[in-house]
Parts: structure tokens; sequence; C-alpha cells
């Protein structure tokens, strides 16, 4: 039941708004009572945390596991967007605004998330790739990696679809190719050109 109340939260968090639903309103649309709700959660502080916070250790594990098996540090980048790009996509301006204000806990979770394990991720393989000379030499790794875990998950459609409405999705990849294709050597180019092909054909016959 714990798990159906969480799914359940989280497609009518992600379709309204956190701060929208109320405890009243899941219970409602499970076709239980609000005490059965709050047998399984003491308050909707828990089921917040539950929905976006839990799953971050997961997705910590599954990246470290991915990148085990990379080759190279792009291969590694790949395999690391592939991991992380359904959450960072979910993690939009107003849900941030809503845990920032209402769900606190949640809100350092996923802030230790980023400034944290994906900073070390990505300095590390900034520092990888320097030294398989995929990366060029000049670039300061704790800068870049800062950087990119700033701009990480930042809901830019306002900002970048004043004449054509982009996805989300297709926005996140491109700025990903950017940071890519800033860092990378000749060497690191070809390679990425090879991965994007790879990944691309993956996702077309999934």
């Amino acid at each position: 039941m714990r798990e159906q109340i969480t799914q359940k939260a989280a497609a009518l968090f992600n379709q309204f708004s956190v701060r929208s639903i109320t405890m009243d309103e899941i219970a409602s649309s499970m076709g239980i009572s609000k005490k059965t709700l709050y047998t399984w959660f003491a308050d909707k502080n828990e089921l917040v945390e539950m929905v976006y916070a839990s799953p971050l250790q997961q997705l910590e594990q599954d990246c470290l596991k991915v990148i085990r098996g990379a080759s190279n540090a792009i291969q590694e980048i790949f395999l690391i967007w592939q991991s992380v790009k359904g959450t960072i996509s979910l993690m939009n301006e107003t849900l941030l605004h809503d845990l920032q204000k209402y769900h606190h806990a949640a809100f350092e979770r996923y802030t230790a998330f980023k400034k944290g394990f994906l900073f070390q991720l990505l300095l590390n393989n900034i520092k990888r790739g320097q030294t398989e000379q995929l990366y060029r030499s000049q670039i300061i790794p704790e800068l870049i990696a800062g950087f990119q875990v700033s701009v990480t998950g930042i809901n830019t459609k306002q900002e970048i679809n004043h004449h054509q409405l982009w996805p989300q999705a297709t926005i996140n990849e491109q700025l990903v190719l950017h940071y890519l294709y800033g860092l990378a050597t000749i060497k690191g180019v070809r390679l990425i050109e090879k991965y994007k092909k790879e990944f691309s054909e993956q996702a077309l016959s999934a």
C-alpha cells in the first residue's frame, strides 16, 4: 500500500503541483480513507520526501554502477545522463520552489545530491577525461564541474523558448552536448559523435 500511495501521489504532484494537492485529495483519488493514508505516512512532508528524495539514493547507486562499465570519460557522461535525465527533467522551477518553501527536507536532499554527489561525479569525470586526453588540459575541473551542477535541473523553457517551443528533454540534451563539446579535444569530439549516434539508435529501438 505504501508503494501504491507513493506512485499515486507522484502522478498527482507531477500533473498539478506539490503545493496544490492535499492529503485528502490523494486519499480520495485512491478510494481510501484519510485515516488509512496516515497509517502509512505521518504527514505530507514524509510523503513528499518518499516521492522526490528517497529515489535519489537509488539514483546514486545506479550512476556508480553504470560508470564502472564505461570505457572512457565521454561514454561515462552519456551513461550518467541516461541515468539522471528522468529525475532532472522532473525537477522543474515550480517543483523546486514548492519543495524549498513547503518541504525543506526534500529540497535539501535534492540540493545535497547535486552539490555533493553530482559535483563529485562530474569532477572525477573531467579529471579522467584530461588523463585520457579527451578533454582539454586548460579546463579547471572544479570550476567547470561547479558551473555544470549550478545549471543542471534549471527549467530553461521560458528563457530559451522565445520563438519555438522546444521540449524540455530536447533542451536538456542540447545543453549536455554543449557541455561535452566545450570540454573535448579533437580526439574527444570523435568519441562524442560515436556515442551520440549509438545512444540515439538505442533510444529509437527502445
